[in-house]
């Protein structure tokens, strides 16, 4: 059990290849920007995050 299962890609009917990449591509964007997101949340400091009142 040492090795890592792989997955092969399934086949998409025709009619669905575009709608299957139009997610992918969108889920690309999601990913990138959520990085993007926490890369600057992570480098404000903790004050900045957590103003006294």
């Amino acid at each position: 059990m040492g090795k890592e299962a792989q997955c092969r890609p399934l086949p998409a009917p025709r009619n669905q290849v575009q709608n299957l990449k139009s997610a992918i591509a969108g889920y690309k964007r999601f990913v990138k920007r959520s990085q993007a997101y926490a890369d600057i949340i992570i480098q404000r400091p903790r004050s900045a995050q957590n103003p006294q009142f």
